[in-house]
């Protein structure tokens, strides 16, 4: 089942199936949905259990419709609404100056992690139409042409974008992406673009964008300046961050730009300030390096986690998911 179906979940219990209270505790602590348990055993015992296992309330049978209906919206008003008014999705996007410095891969491995941790449902975004873009990478069943569906995108039509949504295997992480078997349609308007984004973030809790490896674009700075988060990949070689530096000065200067440090060896250390204080800002991730464990999992179709879950590489997204999820 879907993680991010429900919110609040009524489970019928009695004093002797303790597989019930599990379930409860399940429900409550890993999956985050609020519980009500009913029962005909109105003892304080089987009370007692239901709530140490994470129930938020207790009715008797059999049910009074005026207490069920109260219980139901008091659960609502106390742990859900007021989250659900802060549960417009967030944008997070990916940035780098050419091609190679593992942006792609980044955003798959951080997506998965993010659905894993979160528990809520994450759409991987691509508008990379090279060969190495994150449908090809995961091997998606893309059928639409999404450029199509934004570009010509209406009230009436809303559902329509969504259809092009493509779940990836059993988890709450989806991708929409260009089809390359159909023809697209040309760069996509920016009201379009910024239409599309407010529909699917009232759908999704995260939106992780992949765009072609360009920073001075017109196209790029839109959804740069639509993204709640950005985050910048480089390399540890000079080449790879030298002219970023004037990119992000004369085009993004005043926003809050995460430097990511991929594909990072201990031996690399040393050029840690070197590279601060060339960009002139922090870097605020690292990914350490791993040919092996990285190639694998994309020669695999599969995210790191999915080939090689515990490995350092793997712990470096797992750290830096849970470091945006708890932030939120």
């Amino acid at each position: 089942e879907d993680n991010a179906a429900f919110k609040i979940v009524i489970i019928n219990i009695n004093n002797q199936d303790d597989d019930i209270l599990s379930k409860i505790a399940n429900f409550s602590y890993n999956r985050k949905i609020k519980i009500i348990a009913m029962s005909y055993d109105a003892s304080a015992n089987l009370q007692v259990k239901a709530f140490g296992a994470g129930a938020k309330d207790f009715l008797v049978k059999p049910l009074i419709k005026n207490d069920f209906v109260n219980t139901v919206q008091y659960i609502y008003e106390k742990y859900i609404r007021k989250t659900d008014k802060n549960s417009i999705g967030k944008i997070l996007t990916a940035i780098s100056n050419r091609k190679g410095d593992g942006k792609s891969g980044f955003l798959i491995n951080l997506a998965k992690e993010i659905a894993d941790v979160a528990l809520e449902k994450v759409l991987l975004l691509d508008f990379n139409d090279s060969q190495d873009g994150i449908s090809l990478l995961l091997n998606a069943n893309i059928m639409h042409n999404t450029n199509y569906y934004i570009n010509n995108l209406t009230e009436e039509n809303a559902s329509a974008l969504l259809s092009t949504v493509s779940k990836y295997k059993e988890s709450s992480l989806y991708i929409m992406a260009n089809s390359f078997a159909k023809n697209k349609t040309g760069i996509i308007k920016k009201d379009k673009l910024t239409n599309s984004l407010n529909i699917l973030k009232k759908h999704f809790k995260y939106i992780l964008i992949d765009k072609a490896a360009n920073l001075d674009t017109v196209f790029d700075e839109k959804i740069v300046s639509l993204s709640d988060e950005v985050f910048c990949l480089i390399l540890p070689v000079i080449s790879s961050f030298e002219k970023i530096k004037e990119v992000l000065d004369n085009h993004y200067k005043d926003k809050n730009i995460k430097i990511i440090l991929n594909q990072y060896t201990t031996g690399d250390s040393y050029k840690i300030e070197k590279i601060q204080t060339s960009l002139g800002r922090e870097i605020f991730w690292k990914i350490p390096k791993n040919y092996t464990v990285s190639n694998n999992a994309l020669n695999g179709n599969k995210t790191i986690k999915e080939t090689a879950e515990g490995t350092e590489i793997a712990n470096a997204y797992f750290e830096l998911a849970k470091c945006i999820v708890n932030r939120d």
